[in-house]
């Protein structure tokens, strides 16, 4: 069993993967770093802390912290990681929004169209905002395999009676 997921992980990630070395001139890869390296990190930050401190709870999350810790965690943090943390992700999304929105409206390809009457040139372009969108798809996709893959796993604990108190 442990084999053949591997095997499926495996694949799954090759498969993944080949569009950002095949298509790498068509900005697939800067794409993916821009969206899973840079506007990722703060979106899931910002949902796990939510997660951590405001579902699951600060009390039951700072237990965790500090059970069987070498160090103890100054109390102060409970407030850092209850409020200052979330509120400063908040921001820096918030400030990103702009480039956000920059980037989906795909503004530096079309600006580069706009500045050049080479045809060839143009319809490269063209390619490559083909190729960036349908890039942009796929991490969707995957969003929504993984979501539901989550969603999949909840149920089963939910099913088996395995759940955090």
């Amino acid at each position: 069993k442990q084999k053949n997921a591997a095997w499926m992980f495996g694949a799954i990630i090759f498969v993944l993967g080949l569009p950002t070395v095949i298509f790498y001139n068509y900005g697939v890869f800067d794409e993916y770093d821009y969206w899973a390296g840079t506007v990722s990190l703060v979106v899931l930050a910002l949902f796990e802390i939510v997660l951590f401190a405001w579902v699951f709870g600060m009390d039951k999350g700072w237990k965790e912290i500090m059970e069987g810790a070498d160090i103890q965690v100054p109390t102060a943090y409970k407030f850092v990681i209850k409020y200052v943390t979330p509120l400063f992700l908040l921001a820096v999304f918030g400030a990103s929004l702009p480039t956000i929105w920059e980037q989906i409206t795909n503004k530096a390809i079309y600006e580069q169209i706009a500045k050049t009457t080479d045809a060839v040139q143009i319809g490269e372009l063209n390619k490559k905002m083909l190729f960036v969108n349908a890039s942009r798809f796929m991490l969707l996709v995957l969003y929504g395999g993984i979501c539901y893959l989550v969603h999949v796993a909840y149920k089963k604990r939910q099913r088996d009676g395995r759940f955090l108190d």
